[in-house]
């Protein structure tokens, strides 16, 4: 009885070359996902950057004592729902290709302390709704 092993080769190389395939190809996926990964952190941190500055041009027209205004009257906090009146006149209105929106949220005058100011801070990208960055902080001028 005669071994005809001709076939072997074949579906050995063929096996090789399917798990080949899989290995290029799950490395193409890691490059691609990797490279729309960076593509977002870079987009956030862009749009964060904006709602930062928004938050200090808050913080210095606070520590030079300026009244915050919301569509030119007194800001009046506003806990539940952002909507104009208690959106922060900022006195800028170019931050590039976003829309930055600085709403009071809380404002306590304490004893002795000053007062203490809750502020939420919102940047949206003209643009692209989906780049945006949302900032909360608590700011105390005595």
């Amino acid at each position: 009885m005669k071994n005809n092993e001709k076939g072997i080769a074949l579906v050995t190389v063929l096996a090789l070359s399917v798990v080949a395939l899989l290995i290029v190809g799950a490395l193409i996926y890691m490059l691609i996902k990797g490279t729309w990964l960076s593509g977002a952190d870079k987009r956030y941190h862009s749009a964060l950057e904006a709602g930062k500055g928004a938050a200090t041009i808050v913080m210095n027209k606070l520590l030079n004592g300026e009244n915050l205004k919301c569509n030119k009257n007194n800001c009046t906090p506003c806990p539940t729902t952002e909507n104009d009146n208690c959106k922060i006149d900022l006195g800028v209105s170019d931050f590039g290709d976003y829309n930055v929106n600085v709403y009071l949220i809380d404002m306590k005058p304490t004893q002795n302390s000053g007062t203490i100011y809750t502020f939420r801070v919102r940047a949206k990208n003209k643009n692209n709704q989906s780049e945006k960055a949302e900032i909360e902080f608590v700011y105390r001028v005595y």
